[in-house]
């Protein structure tokens, strides 16, 4: 039956997209939904217009995506952005029309969520207009949630029913109302306080049955059919003293909430059949912080970019569970039966920890958030309950989910009634296991001591495409064909012909889940049965096709004795898919994956590790640079490539000279055929780890732009501090170890250019911008004192680089406001933990020295905090610093800064400096007094261009644009 509504459900979405727009991520731009403001009603100011948003700086970048927090990416089709429906003054691109609509729905209703969601739509159809993009995705947090409903049931231009709207995703969002808002009581002492509020009136429970449906918490419109819904929701009630809790539990029944939203209004409880998508109801993930707190749960960042970017959605349900130990016996003084168990549980994703690091859960259904559903157990054994773990879309890649459950007998837990204790709230655990669940269409039993779960899994992919993949699940033909041939190699032990090759593509290409478990299809073949292998040689081949080794003799010995006791060959090479080497197996033979365990340390500059992480055609990049291409006619191109990209990991050193692992990303064209050129461009500063290079989306990369236009395989490195070596201080402006993270990289891009059979002109061209620049300079110093045979540079472009180190201090700490004051603090930071002065708090004043090492340690942990320093220097620095400086003290420093300048050294190769005078943050004086200086050194291969005017920020673009046309003039 499963099967059977499998195939209706696939039939009915493939008549959708043969009618539909496609849900297309690569052309459709996304539009966060912002929350109440308690003062925002009254707000002077423009709405409408593109909005900084902080939240863009971990979330978006983190998924890949561009935003418009950037200037340079603010036109691309799948753009993040965000506006602000707060204000009194229209924008500029707003028609007399787009006025007058403004005008008459505040008129109807007295402005809020209608006017709201009218600015939001207008929005929404303005960046249609100016990406290019062919639908819009909602992203909308708490009150945002609201907004964005109302914008869809009522079909505000018409972006509902012209189909322009792709998904919606709520975040602990205002979808069915808000509790305290309809509260009369609450409400009363809220007027009384404060201004009436059109916001918390619009929140009432009274004004959503009356204005969008009743009840308030269902939908039955029928312009959410063709919009993908999802829902995120937080638990965790900690805010005030728990009085929401509090106050629901007054009113006689306690509801879960995050301490400003109950639970039960953050999701549609129940939608009209006209109103599903595909007839199933929202995506719904659950994570234990209080209101807000997703902006910081990397669990739930996860979440969010699998629901926007993927087609792959899961259901786990725990269908039946058996338990062994009750925890409950009745007493002459009591009856304690029934047992009241509960199973909360907690899914973790193995792809998150590998891409980026992150091990939170992806989903929390936990006790303590009142959100797990309670079983009453009258004796032991199994009982059927059909409860929801996990129901929500994950990436493609993700292969199996790990599961961890907690089964807990409940005591005493006053929201529930249950007073088995004196205790307010006390459980017992039954048992915990911790399981890893495959990503496959299944029944799965799972045992612990004292309880077995039975969990079935449903997984629907959905026909969306996916962001800038080519080929068959980020499989190329050539690699489909490794796969293959080597399959015949190995488990037949022979040569596959071409005809044997291509059915075997084909199929793939038309079966792409079988991929990784191809191997299953050629063991169980009639050509291997013909072979009449015994047990134990069929076991080492099995063990050989899907892992690529022989097992051990207890291996041997289990399975054997397994197979006596019945268990199948089909369901023995089942087991060993479970393991997640079949799928490390498979990515090296095709030639995704190679190298050794990617902790393993090597010798400085080698290749430990790498897999590719993106794969574009010619075509797809044409059309996504086609719009920044007509924006920069000086860029030639004489054609576009496709591009392949790749995590490396390679050794290096850190900050305190020890060899690690270091990270980085390479990108390679995929059609040449003639030796290719190699570029290393650094990245300029970083205050988070989610915008470097090997976590960033490739597609928004550097390289991914140079090696499409002009062909370059181009080496990005994170350098240390950054990816694989998060936890290790990163040395900012300290030339000796960013040199090397460099220079080590080089070195390993060029042993994995000649892995992957790619040849190497020999030629060699270094840029960066900003700290990117710096870093460039330090390279470039170190090779010609120290690898000048070894690596010789064709040419490098050093852009915007803080290479005077002593006067740029002095023109920063001599000024009485710096705007941007966490530059300075970054290096100061830097070198008083490199050079261990322990002088935090005689630099800085309170509270920044503490801020300041929180914030870096917490970067370290992957954790992204905001910190707001002064512009002001006397309210930043300690007086004495400043005066002691400033008089030619704090030798200290002086000498650092010295050591850190770039300038005593007579370059040989060909370089260009870069420069815009009107620089503010890194001044021009920098770029001036290192060609002066190279010259007085003698060099006559040095030049610099500088531009007039021009900011730090505008002048990157065509700069880097006029230093690649110089490279093609070198080549």
């Amino acid at each position: 039956m499963k099967k059977l509504l499998s195939i209706f459900l696939f039939a009915a979405l493939w008549t959708f997209f043969l009618k539909a727009e496609p849900f297309d991520p690569n052309k459709t731009a996304t539009i966060y939904v912002h929350g109440f403001n308690n003062g925002g009603y009254k707000r002077k100011g423009t709405y409408g217009a593109d909005k900084y948003e902080e939240f863009f700086e971990s979330i978006p970048s983190f998924i890949g995506l561009p935003t418009t927090n950037r200037e340079e990416d603010k036109n691309r089709p799948n753009v993040v952005a965000s506006t602000d429906y707060y204000g009194d003054t229209p924008p500029s691109y707003y028609t007399a029309k787009d006025i007058q609509d403004i005008e008459e729905v505040t008129a109807e209703y007295g402005g809020g969520i209608p006017r709201y969601a009218m600015i939001m739509a207008k929005y929404a159809k303005h960046i249609l207009k100016r990406t290019g993009a062919k639908q819009v995705n909602f992203v909308s947090g708490s009150m945002g949630a609201l907004v964005t409903r109302w914008l869809i049931e009522k079909d505000y231009e018409h972006l509902a029913s012209e189909g322009k709207i792709a998904r919606w995703l709520t975040l602990e969002g205002v979808v069915g109302g808000n509790y305290a808002a309809s509260n009369d009581f609450l409400m009363k002492i809220w007027n009384e306080i404060d201004d009436p509020s059109i916001d918390v009136e619009q929140m009432s429970y009274n004004w959503i049955n009356v204005h969008l449906h009743n009840p308030h918490r269902n939908t039955s419109s029928p312009y959410l059919k063709n919009i993908l819904v999802g829902h995120e929701t937080s638990t965790k009630d900690d805010a005030k003293d728990h009085a929401l809790t509090i106050l629901t539990m007054a009113n006689g029944q306690y509801m879960p909430n995050d301490g400003f939203q109950v639970v039960y209004d953050t999701y549609f409880n129940r939608m009209a059949p006209e109103s599903k998508f595909m007839g199933l109801m929202p995506t719904h993930s659950y994570f234990h912080v209080n209101h807000l707190g997703i902006k910081k749960a990397k669990g739930a960042w996860v979440q969010i970019g699998a629901f926007l970017l993927s087609n792959k959605r899961v259901k786990i349900t725990l269908k039946k569970a058996a338990v062994y130990d009750l925890h409950e016996k009745n007493r002459w003084y009591a009856k304690f039966l029934p047992a009241e168990v509960v199973f909360e549980n907690e899914i973790f994703s193995p792809y998150a920890k590998k891409r980026w690091g992150i091990e939170d859960a992806i989903s929390q259904r936990l006790m303590g958030g009142g959100v797990v559903p309670i079983h009453r157990y009258h004796q032991t054994g199994e009982k059927e309950l059909y409860q929801v773990f996990f129901n929500d879309f994950v990436f493609p890649e993700e292969k199996e989910l790990t599961l961890k459950v907690n089964a807990l007998e409940i005591d005493a837990d006053e929201r529930f009634g249950i007073f088995e204790s004196f205790k307010n709230r006390k459980y017992e655990t039954i048992d915990s296991i911790k399981v890893t669940v495959p990503i496959k269409n299944g029944t799965y039993e799972y045992k612990g001591e004292s309880i077995k779960l039975t969990l079935d899994v449903e997984v629907i992919e959905y026909p969306f495409k996916l962001l800038g993949e080519d080929g068959i699940n980020g499989f190329s033909d050539d690699e489909l064909k490794n796969i293959v041939s080597w399959l015949y190699e190995k488990i037949l032990q022979r040569e596959a012909g071409e005809k044997e090759i291509d059915f075997w593509v084909n199929y793939l290409k038309t079966h792409p889940s079988e991929i990784y478990t191809l191997s299953k299809k050629f063991l169980l073949s009639k050509e291997v049965k013909e072979k009449d292998l015994s047990d134990k040689d069929f076991i080492i081949l099995a063990y050989e096709g899907v892992f690529g080794y022989e097992p051990n003799d207890i291996q041997i010995n289990n399975w054997l004795d397994a197979f006596e006791r019945g268990v199948g060959k089909s369901a023995f090479i089942n087991d060993l898919f479970t393991n997640p080497d079949a799928r490390k197996l498979i990515n090296r033979v095709s030639g995704k994956e190679g190298g050794v365990d990617e902790n393993t340390i090597l010798d400085r500059g080698d290749l430990v590790h790498y897999y590719k992480v993106m794969s574009k055609n010619a075509t797809f990049l044409e059309d996504y640079f086609k719009n920044m291409l007509s924006e920069h006619p000086e860029l030639t191109v004489d054609k576009i490539h496709g591009v392949e990209a790749y995590k490396i990991i390679y050794t290096t050193i850190n900050a305190d000279g020890k060899k690690v692992n270091a990270s980085g990303l390479v990108t390679i064209p995929k059609d040449h055929d003639e030796p290719l050129d190699l570029v290393s461009d650094q990245h300029g500063t970083k205050f988070g780890n989610f915008d470097v290079p090997s976590t960033h989306d490739p597609l928004g990369s550097v390289g991914t732009l140079v090696t499409a236009t002009k062909g370059y395989v181009v080496s990005m490195p994170d350098y240390v501090g950054y990816g694989v070596s998060l936890k290790y201080f990163h040395p900012y402006l300290i030339a000796k170890p960013l040199a090397a993270n460099v220079i080590d990289m080089i070195f390993a891009v060029k042993k994995f250019l000649k892995e992957k059979g790619i040849e190497d002109s020999g030629k060699l061209f270094l840029s960066g911008y900003s700290e990117g620049g710096y870093v460039t300079m330090a390279a470039l110093e170190e090779i010609e004192k120290n690898y000048k045979d070894k690596l010789p540079v064709t040419a490098g472009a050093p852009m915007a680089g803080s290479y005077d180190m002593v006067t740029t201090a002095d023109m920063v700490l001599g000024a009485e406001k710096y705007e941007y004051p966490n530059l300075p603090a970054f290096v100061l930071y830097s070198y008083n933990h490199y050079y261990g002065w322990n002088k935090l708090h005689d630099i800085f004043k309170d509270p920044y020295a503490d801020e300041l090492d929180k914030f870096f340690k917490e970067k370290a942990k992957g954790n992204m905090l905001h910190i707001d320093l002064p512009e002001d220097r006397s309210k930043l620095y300690q007086d004495n610093f400043i005066e002691d400086y400033l008089s030619g003290g704090a030798k200290w420093l002086r000498d650092a800064l010295k050591e850190n300048t770039l300038l005593d050294w007579k370059p040989t190769m060909k370089m260009r400096l870069y420069h815009c005078e009107g620089d503010k943050v890194v001044p021009v004086i920098n770029s001036i007094n290192a060609y002066n200086s190279f010259v007085e050194h003698g060099s006559d291969s040095v030049e610099l261009i500088t531009k007039e005017g021009g900011s730090h920020g505008s002048c990157s673009i065509p700069f880097y644009i006029d230093a690649y046309e110089w490279f093609d003039t070198l080549r």
